[in-house]
This record gives C-alpha cells, sequence and structure tokens, in this order.
C-alpha cells in the first residue's frame, strides 16, 4: 500500500533522539513546529499508533510518562550498534587488540553506509546526530590506523586512512596518515600517488596547497 511518511518520520526522529525516553514535546515539536497543546498530543497519538501498526509489535514501542522508547528486545537500530562498536574499537586502540581492531573495523564499515539518513532533508533534528557520529567515526578512525601502524598491520592501515578520507576527502592530515603507510610498506608510487590526489583535492576544492609537512613528506617517497 501506500507509504505512510508521518509514522517513518517519528520513527526517524524517534532514532535521532537516542532512542530512548525521548520526550513526547520534543517529537511533536520535530515532527509538528506548528501545532500546538491538544492539537500536537493528538498529532502524535494517532502517529504513535501508526507506527505500531507498521512495525507490527505494540511491545515495540513504548511510551512511559511522556516518554518514547524503542525496545531493544524487539527492536534492533543499526545506529546503536554502529555507537557500541565505536566504543570497542576505542577500548581495542587503548588495549593495543590488533586482532580485534581488524574485526571491528570490518563491522564498522559494513555499518556505514554514509551520512545518518543522508536523503532526509537537513532538519534540525537530524544535522546533530548525522554530525556526531561522522565526526566519532573519522576521530577513531584515524586512531585505529594509527595502532595498526604501529604494530605493523600496515595493510589494514591503509584501509581505515582509505575509508576515512571517503568520509572525509579535505582532512589533509589523513593523505600524510595513509602515504605513512604506504611508504611503511616499501610503496613509493602508491605513497606518490595518495600525494597527487591530495594535490589536487585542497586546489580544486580550497584553492590551497598542501602544507610543508606533506610536501616534505612527497620529497622522502
Amino acid at each position: 500500500g501506500k507509504v505512510q511518511q508521518r509514522p517513518l518520520a517519528m520513527l526517524r526522529a524517534l532514532v535521532a533522539g537516542g532512542g530512548r525516553a525521548v520526550p513526547e514535546d520534543q517529537l511533536a515539536e520535530a515532527l509538528w513546529p506548528e501545532a500546538e497543546g491538544d492539537a500536537a498530543h493528538q498529532a502524535f497519538a494517532t502517529t504513535l499508533h501508526r507506527l505500531r501498526q507498521l512495525v507490527g509489535h505494540d511491545r515495540a514501542l513504548v511510551l512511559r510518562e511522556g516518554r518514547l522508547s524503542l525496545d531493544p528486545r524487539h527492536c534492533w537500530v543499526d545506529a546503536w550498534a554502529f555507537e557500541r562498536n565505536l566504543t570497542d574499537l576505542e577500548q581495542a586502540c587503548q588495549k593495543s587488540e590488533t586482532d580485534k581492531l581488524q574485526t571491528l573495523t570490518t563491522r564498522l564499515f559494513t555499518l556505514y553506509r554514509g551520512p545518518f539518513f543522508k536523503d532526509e532533508p537537513d532538519a534540525p533534528w537530524l544535522l546533530h546526530l548525522r554530525e556526531r557520529l561522522r565526526a566519532k567515526f573519522l576521530r577513531h578512525l584515524e586512531a585505529a590506523a594509527g595502532c595498526l601502524g604501529e604494530a605493523k598491520r600496515h595493510d589494514q592501515a591503509v584501509a581505515c586512512y582509505e575509508k576515512a578520507i571517503e568520509i572525509e576527502p579535505l582532512a589533509e592530515g589523513l593523505y600524510r596518515g595513509l602515504m605513512h603507510a604506504h611508504l611503511a610498506r616499501g610503496h613509493r608510487a602508491e605513497a606518490l600517488a595518495v600525494y597527487g590526489r591530495c594535490r589536487r583535492i585542497l586546489t580544486t576544492q580550497l584553492g590551497i596547497t598542501p602544507s610543508p609537512d606533506t610536501e616534505a613528506l612527497a620529497r622522502l617517497a
């Protein structure tokens, strides 16, 4: 049948709000910013009923004391799984558990399919989580690449740097990390190719040239 957009929007807003104990007022403000009082409450109640019908399980969505939650016993949320794996990745880096790092980065590459709700309009209630997940992923990917490089697992470090650059192609430091990883493998041509890519991106997108540190690294290659 016809897709019911408003219940799906409620689900997106619920996940964006953390998915647990999200106040009804917060969801109503996100979905019906012009509505007030009883009108907002009625719209919320009607939409929640329709969402429960779509999900097909009343217990999946729990409304308690004006706060809505997804019950993890009945729901799996990729954003939750993604953040759990990021936490595990951070701990693995701290403990230098390189075997675990490889498993976790592979899993994260599968989970991260681009910006959070990338096909949705840039609604304020989406932007915060979208940017937070992206920034957190980049930070932990770079840290994991460094740990893998120190453990001389340069192929895996290269994969981490490449994924990070795919997410943020203007971060010059990531190109330097990738160049270091290639040089550590003795792959000078690949390191120079990364330098060329970095130079083109910075020139065309920002109108600048690589920093002296990047230029010096290129000369070493």
